[in-house]
């Protein structure tokens, strides 16, 4: 989503955000060392309250990463009306990565 910011702008797209079920401190973290900038806020669903109210959590303790994480997607929202979500059920990026984001758009 960084490299490809631009084309998300000239599509217009206003934010582009990371969601993780970390608290802000440590998305803070993660987006300093990533190098994020301004092009992506880091938002923190630490309780993951957001997550398991769209139905986009999943239970990871069998692999010891705690009961409540994000599954991966890309959520495209439009005036408040979400009109594309992409949810991967599967290894690896497809449905959610950035140029399925670009085609949706």
């Amino acid at each position: 989503f960084y490299n490809k910011y631009q084309e998300l702008a000239k599509k217009g797209v206003d934010q582009v955000v990371c969601l993780s079920t970390n608290d802000a401190f440590a998305m803070d973290a993660w987006g300093k060392w990533t190098k994020t900038g301004d092009k992506i806020i880091m938002a923190a669903d630490g309780n993951g309250e957001f997550v398991t109210a769209t139905g986009l959590s999943q239970d990871l303790t069998h692999f010891g990463m705690g009961s409540v994480r994000p599954k991966r997607f890309a959520l495209i929202a439009d005036d408040l009306k979400v009109t594309y979500i992409g949810v991967e059920t599967a290894a690896g990026v497809t449905v959610s990565g950035v140029d399925a984001v670009l085609a949706a758009l």
